[in-house]
């Protein structure tokens, strides 16, 4: 998480883990931005931000062949 961010969560941590999360563990990260995150669990790494979002939209848009879509 952003850093300044870090201060939002841990006011919450306690609720967190009483959502029958055995185990949290929050760090901070610079290159994050402000409101986004990067989540790892055993399943793989998430990596929720609207720039991540922004970048996957552009991506797609990007591979759209002419005539694919018909708007």
């Amino acid at each position: 998480m952003h850093p300044e961010d870090i201060e939002q969560l841990q006011a919450h941590k306690i609720h967190l883990k009483t959502a029958h999360l055995r185990s949290l563990k929050i760090c901070s990260d610079d290159q994050i931005f402000s409101g986004g995150c990067r989540i790892k669990t055993q399943h793989g790494l998430f990596e929720i931000s609207i720039e991540k979002q922004l970048q996957q939209l552009r991506e797609k848009l990007m591979n759209i062949q002419p005539g694919e879509y018909n708007v």
